[in-house]
């Protein structure tokens, strides 16, 4: 017999990377750290987000209409008023559930990201904000004329 075959070759052990994760406990695989945790995102973060998007494409929207309106109906002041009352009444009421979701998220204790809560604020507060220049520059123009 030969002194080759009668014993089994043993492999060396792969050398682990001293930047592996390494465990606390020596009868588990190194590989089984848990992954960290994806920030959570909060609903009220989201619909704060989602409402100050609704605000940002209204204003769009009704910008884009008044060419249409005026071109159906000339010197018809009647639809524009309309049209104008309607969406800030709209865009009022879709700032607002922005400013106060967002508002709620942003004060909430807790691991959610509050990213999407802040800008769900920041653009319900931007509308609030040219909502209440547009009612002063009414009020200055009844004052002239």
């Amino acid at each position: 017999m030969s002194p080759m075959t009668s014993q089994p070759q043993s492999q060396p052990e792969p050398q682990q990377s001293p930047y592996a994760p390494r465990s606390e406990h020596p009868d588990s695989p190194a590989t089984a750290t848990a992954a960290p945790a994806a920030p959570t995102r909060s609903a009220l973060a989201l619909v704060s987000f989602i409402a100050g998007l609704t605000v940002v494409l209204l204003g769009v929207l009704v910008t884009l209409l008044y060419p249409l309106i005026f071109i159906s109906q000339p010197m018809s002041t009647g639809v524009v008023v309309v049209v104008q009352t309607g969406s800030g009444i709209l865009t009022a009421l879709v700032a607002l559930v922005a400013v106060v979701t967002g508002t709620i998220a942003l004060l909430k204790r807790g691991g959610a990201s509050k990213t999407l809560a802040a800008a769900g604020t920041a653009l319900g507060g931007a509308a609030i904000v040219q909502l209440l220049a547009g009612l002063v520059q009414s009020g200055l123009f009844q004052l002239v004329v």
